[in-house]
């Protein structure tokens, strides 16, 4: 009697606990969402559906189905109310395509190829949010073009360019300050540019939302990263001290740069993957070569987690200074974050205090300046 109580109270203690587990762990479904889709020329045709990554547009979920009856359906659970997803014919890359915004609920669509861009699919959607995105890309595409009559060729565009047409197009939110692509689209468009302007500017358009959509969970996330990114930018900028930290050479023994204290280095955030890194590389050994006998230090800071790729390239480039890594996927560095490096190559120069003098990312991507700023220490 007294085991068959115990096995009672076990059973019940198991089944409180896992009824707590599945009401407290997160799932991924939030909210549900269906799109019902009709066709007058493709059917017998097979769909293919794609969930994206609100951040980057990758692929989070994949569907399919086949239009029966000029119709079909597709049914799912997304992590927000607005989700960027795709629609494609044949297989991603070479079918008629077309991404759009998926919204919680009921999403009803017409689906037929665009007879003016055969690789394109017409999905004659008429919502809020697909109208939003639709006038932000016609007005990117139009302000793109100005800038290219100006200039002549696309590629003479300057990315200081491109970034204000980015803010341009971004002020189109602030004309629907209670719809949640407003945010999805801030969200998306932040990554495009990576200063302390370009920061405020998307803090500032976040400002002018309604209070639930500035409260909600993405909203506070574009704030702390924005916010953070802002700080992050400023300490790292010319005349601040170097933001001290801890990280693994190429030998498995921790390196500190605190212990360059009355040394004068340089920070080098590259990559072996990274093809403006290998060409700037020959530049970086001849400074080295040239100075390392006054007293200048390297501490060549390798931001990829494939450890064998990183000490091949040691090997091969002779690469005798002070090699680091964490050893993490791109993009996942808390160090390259504390200084707000969001492109490769970055070079910081540190004085014998500890100050930083020179930040490539922030006055001089072409790094013209560095060898006289060395010659000044």
């Amino acid at each position: 009697m007294y085991l068959k109580r115990k096995l009672a109270v076990m059973k019940s203690f198991c089944l409180m606990l896992l009824c707590f587990v599945l009401l407290y762990i997160p799932s991924y479904g939030q909210y549900h969402y269906t799109i019902k889709a009709k066709t007058s020329t493709l059917n017998g045709t097979k769909v293919y559906f794609y969930l994206m990554d609100n951040k980057n547009r990758g692929v989070l979920k994949r569907d399919s189905a086949i239009f029966k009856d000029q119709q079909l359906e597709f049914r799912g659970e997304a992590r927000q109310i607005s989700n960027f997803a795709g629609i494609t014919i044949k297989d991603k890359r070479t079918g008629p395509s077309k991404t759009f915004v998926l919204d919680s609920g009921q999403n009803m669509m017409n689906i037929e190829v665009n007879p003016d861009h055969v690789k394109e699919l017409d999905l004659g959607l008429s919502s809020k949010s697909n109208e939003m995105e639709a006038n932000m890309a016609q007005m990117f595409r139009r302000s793109f073009d100005e800038a290219i009559n100006i200039t002549g060729k696309r590629e003479d565009v300057t990315p200081e360019t491109q970034l204000k047409i980015h803010m341009k197009v971004n002020r189109i939110l602030e004309s629907y300050p209670n719809e949640y692509f407003s945010l999805l689209a801030l969200y998306y468009n932040s990554f495009y540019g990576r200063s302390i302007d370009y920061s405020n500017h998307i803090l500032s358009v976040l400002r002018t939302f309604n209070a639930d959509l500035q409260q909600s969970a993405l909203g506070k996330q574009i704030y702390n990263e924005q916010t953070t990114l802002v700080n992050n930018l400023t300490a790292a900028k010319a005349g601040h001290s170097v933001y001290k930290f801890s990280v693994k050479d190429a030998d498995g023994k921790v390196f500190q740069n605190s212990s360059l204290l009355g040394q004068n280095y340089l920070i080098v955030f590259s990559a072996t993957w990274c093809a403006p890194c290998q060409l700037q590389l020959p530049k970086l050994k001849y400074l080295y070569n040239t100075y390392k006998n006054k007293g200048l230090k390297v501490v060549y800071f390798n931001v990829d987690d494939d450890v064998l790729r990183w000490r091949k390239h040691i090997s091969s480039n002779k690469l005798t200074w002070i090699n680091v890594s964490e050893r993490l996927k791109p993009g996942k560095s808390k160090i390259t974050k504390a200084f707000g490096v969001g492109a490769y190559p970055t070079s910081l120069l540190i004085d014998k205090t500890g100050k930083i003098i020179y930040n490539s990312d922030e006055t001089d991507p072409g790094m013209g300046e560095l060898e006289a700023k060395i010659k000044e220490l």
